[in-house]
């Protein structure tokens, strides 16, 4: 009987190391694979850290999105930043009524619209990115002019504004500034036809006048023009001179100076409406001598 509770104890004793050892093997399983999950873990957030980060290094190129710029032209000039600068194509309704066209620069996707059908009313709404070129020689034109100005609080999703404008040759251009966002107004930057005070080159900055190309002004390519060969004229005046005018003033200085064996002028007292072929030809003509090849 001895021997039988003896040989029990044994059993019982050997069942128990046994379960000891199960239990301590599993521990030690169970925590490899604990330690695999997190050594895991974190070699999977240090790939995806590693890839946020060359994804941030790229180069804009590749992820920019195209930014969508409007252009509205109250102003016979704004033709000429469409087609002579912008190089854009121009298509016409409504004989002329509405112009608009379409081009896409790097990442600037511009959509150009001109003419007396494109009013308040009939522009896009939703419009973020601006140039607005508008007309501000003479009171009547300013006061068109701010009209388009003050509409611009009404367009909500409105963040940036360019201002083109054709500004008075008097210098009276003190008119725009309410409008300017260091003055509290809508307007981020402005670019003004004929020198003025106001230009700082950070703010306000200087534009060009162009060409009549609503006349039909061709725009002339590099590889047309002669820029080595002598010119005959230093530069040319071809235009209507009206009265009290910085036009007037400016031939007049011309001639005072004795300067007309140099810089060529071709003056006229009144404005062709409908300008005649024979005329434009003639100021081609004329235009060459001071800006290309000469006789």
């Amino acid at each position: 009987m001895q021997s039988v509770m003896c040989r029990l104890r044994k059993r019982v004793v050997f069942l128990f190391i046994l379960c000891l050892y199960c239990v301590l093997f599993l521990t030690l399983i169970l925590y490899w694979m604990y330690t695999e999950h997190i050594n895991f873990n974190s070699e999977d957030i240090a790939e995806n850290s590693y890839a946020e980060v060359k994804k941030e290094q790229q180069p804009n190129l590749y992820t920019a999105k195209k930014i969508p710029v409007e252009i509205w032209g109250k102003a016979s000039i704004s033709l000429y930043l469409w087609q002579h600068i912008l190089k854009g194509p121009l298509h016409s309704i409504h004989n002329g009524l509405m112009n608009f066209g379409n081009l896409t620069l790097n990442n600037f996707e511009f959509s150009f619209k001109n003419g007396a059908g494109f009013i308040q009313t009939t522009v896009p709404q939703n419009v973020q990115y601006l140039v607005l070129v508008l007309n501000g020689r003479s009171p009547d034109k300013v006061k068109q002019a701010e009209e388009w100005l003050r509409y611009l609080k009404k367009l909500k999703q409105l963040r940036k504004v360019c201002l083109v404008l054709l500004g008075s040759e008097q210098c009276e251009n003190d008119w725009i500034l309410p409008y300017m966002v260091s003055r509290g107004g809508t307007v981020d930057v402005a670019f003004l036809v004929y020198d003025t005070p106001l230009i700082d080159n950070k703010e306000f900055f200087q534009w060009p006048l162009g060409v009549a190309e609503y006349r039909g002004f061709p725009d002339f390519s590099e590889s047309s023009i002669d820029l080595l060969s002598k010119r005959p004229y230093l530069g040319n005046f071809v235009g209507t001179v009206y009265k009290n005018s910085s036009r007037e003033s400016l031939v007049n200085f011309i001639k005072k100076r004795k300067w007309t064996d140099k810089i060529l002028l071709i003056e006229r007292d009144e404005w062709i409406p409908n300008e005649t072929f024979r005329y434009l030809s003639k100021y081609l003509n004329y235009n060459l001598l001071s800006s290309n090849q000469g006789s």
